[in-house]
């Protein structure tokens, strides 16, 4: 299974990830929606949050565990976000009566996450503080991005409460007493070691990789006009080669890529019920309907939908 998504992601190097490699977000959306999808199933980021390692956030982890409160470790964990993850616009905010709303979700101006990343997200602030506090953490509230699924029993176990959908981000609130409930392995002097530690390896977290997202984009600009490397790497300003020689040091490949840009933009304008499926096939640059059915299938296991 490994093998079959790191193929249709163009990833060839999914199998010799470390933890502390970076993923590029494009590749991130589609590692959450197709994983889920070959497994089958439909609360998967719910179940990765109740079952997430507290040992797979390393130096975070530990800062978070020996913090004084719920509430500390919280903070501390959105405070070194960057140390897991670039592609999130995260905050903290205490309200004047002590209560803690945690806001997570992708960069202003990108797509809105995967389903099942922002609730494993939203649910291991729940999950680990639990774990590392030994008391029975809920949300007072909950809201998120996407759509409303069928079925909310999963969500209401892990949350407490019904969340809200399509809103403009992914949210939990914490009331006053859950933010204070104190951590069972509290200690402040190894949490200012860790501090200081985590300051010196958030200076050395490079960026978000804006050539990643400048090529992204520049194969999105080109759907209708081909998608040839050659027009994609003349609007990069750089030749064929350079193009294929830095995609190819990213462990990516060109069809991986434009495969990638053509799933996320098929979901969009299927949405769109002004749209027939020429329209959407000349839209995303394949030649002709069964050359877009043919890649759909491929992608998801179904025909587009009623089309």
């Amino acid at each position: 299974m490994r093998r079959e998504i790191a193929a249709e992601l163009g990833l060839s190097k999914l199998e010799e990830l470390e933890p502390s490699d970076r993923i590029p977000r494009h590749v991130l959306d589609d590692l959450w929606t197709r994983i889920p999808a070959l497994g089958g199933d439909p609360d998967f980021g719910l179940h990765f949050a109740e079952r997430a390692s507290p040992s797979a956030l390393g130096l975070l982890g530990y800062l978070a565990r020996h913090s004084a409160t719920v509430g500390d470790a919280v903070a501390r964990v959105v405070r070194y976000q960057r140390l897991l993850m670039d592609a999130s616009d995260v905050d903290a905010t205490f309200a004047a009566d002590g209560s803690l709303t945690v806001s997570d979700g992708p960069l202003v101006g990108s797509d809105a996450w995967p389903r099942h990343l922002a609730e494993a997200v939203m649910g291991c602030f729940l999950t680990l503080a639990a774990r590392w506090s030994g008391a029975s953490i809920r949300a007072r509230s909950a809201a998120f991005q996407h759509a409303e699924p069928t079925d909310l029993a999963a969500h209401l176990a892990l949350f407490g409460c019904r969340p809200r959908f399509l809103q403009p981000r992914n949210q939990i609130v914490l009331t006053t007493d859950v933010a204070r409930v104190p951590m069972r392995d509290a200690d402040p002097v190894l949490v200012g070691y860790l501090e200081q530690a985590a300051e010196a390896r958030l200076e050395e977290v490079p960026h978000p990789d804006e050539w990643v997202e400048r090529l992204v984009g520049a194969i999105e600009a080109e759907l209708g006009n081909g998608l040839s490397l050659a027009g994609v790497a003349e609007r990069l300003h750089v030749g064929p080669r350079t193009l294929q020689r830095r995609i190819a040091e990213l462990g990516l490949s060109y069809q991986g890529l434009v495969d990638s840009v053509r799933r996320r933009r098929a979901e969009v304008l299927l949405r769109d019920p002004r749209l027939g499926l020429e329209e959407i096939t000349e839209r995303l640059g394949f030649a002709d309907p069964s050359g877009f059915r043919r890649a759909y299938l491929r992608w998801t296991g179904t025909t587009p939908r009623g089309r």
